[in-house]
């Protein structure tokens, strides 16, 4: 559901990208992932082949918060440097109607909320349990099951 993509990376939001890049990677494109600072106004260039295919960028917005046209601009823009045929803006929310009308104008494919649950239906089947290192776990996501003690002892060695 949206609500648990939410908790899982709200946290860690470049955690989302790199999730939205591997749901990309399963549909059998090469991802590269940029730099959480700096990332040239994508977050995955996508390429099959050594060809370009794509740029994507990742919102990670509450139901009640919408992507806005400046971000499909700034995607568009981003573009203008790498040529790539193809462009997603990928959200677990909605867009607002602007966004929606620019990205008709420019191409860009939008991935809402809906879209992005019925994606990741497509490439994992429910019975599916994800192979290793789909969803790496971090030192955080394990802190709820740990002793207290240890939770303390952890944070005070940080």
């Amino acid at each position: 559901t949206i609500k648990k993509l939410l908790s899982r990376f709200e946290k860690n939001p470049t955690r989302f990208e790199s999730y939205c890049a591997m749901l990309f990677e399963k549909l059998g494109y090469d991802i590269r992932v940029t730099p959480p600072v700096n990332d040239g106004g994508y977050d995955i260039y996508i390429s099959k082949d050594g060809i370009p295919y794509g740029l994507a960028e990742c919102k990670l917005y509450a139901p009640t918060s919408k992507v806005s046209r400046p971000v499909v601009q700034k995607l568009v823009g981003a573009n203008e440097i790498e040529k790539a045929p193809h462009l997603f803006v990928i959200t677990t929310s909605s867009f607002t109607k602007e966004a929606i009308e620019y990205a008709a104008y420019t191409n860009v494919e939008l991935i809402d909320g809906r879209t992005l649950l019925e994606m990741i239906e497509k490439i994992f089947d429910r019975n599916e349990v994800p192979e290793p290192g789909i969803l790496p776990l971090e030192s955080e996501d394990l802190l709820g099951y740990m002793p207290e003690d240890l939770v303390n002892e952890l944070k005070k060695a940080k």
